[in-house]
């Protein structure tokens, strides 16, 4: 004769342990997956670094710019763009000199002939960005190096 015993179903056991791994699942793909929390972290991160960079090239340039107007430089957009071409390649130019330590330029800044919008490299921490003057805008907008 079986007597009325009280515990757990070995049916019940599998039914929690089914429902623990599709909870597990889920948190699993929320932190790692292409939209998880960690991905959008690292977008945040990069994002917040490009506006980093953005602001410090700007200030810089902006610098170079009040010193090429207070020496009586011609304000035309061409002038303009070959000064803070020559400013970026010149080693000990006011412009290096207002960037952080942790900048550095890569190879020669180049004028755009169109455009005369300014190109160059710099490095920051062991990543490269392509970084674009806009001299009508007097914007800089910088996107990651290939």
């Amino acid at each position: 004769m079986m007597r009325n015993q009280k515990g757990i179903t070995l049916v019940a056991l599998v039914i929690t342990i089914i429902v623990l791994l599709i909870l597990a699942a889920v948190s699993i793909s929320m932190v790692l997956g292409p939209n998880g929390i960690l991905n959008q972290a690292n977008q945040a991160k990069e994002s917040t670094n490009k506006g980093d960079i953005e602001e410090q090239l700007t200030l810089a340039i902006t610098t170079q710019i009040s010193q090429f107007t207070a020496e009586g430089g011609d304000l035309t957009g061409v002038n303009i763009a070959n000064n803070v071409k020559d400013a970026i390649n010149t080693t000990d130019s006011e412009f290096r000199k207002a960037l952080p330590g942790s900048y550095t330029i890569e190879g020669e800044a180049t004028v755009e002939a169109t455009t005369n919008n300014v190109k160059f490299k710099v490095k920051i921490d062991d990543k490269s960005y392509s970084a674009t003057y806009d001299v009508v805008g007097q914007a800089v907008t910088v996107e990651n190096a290939e």
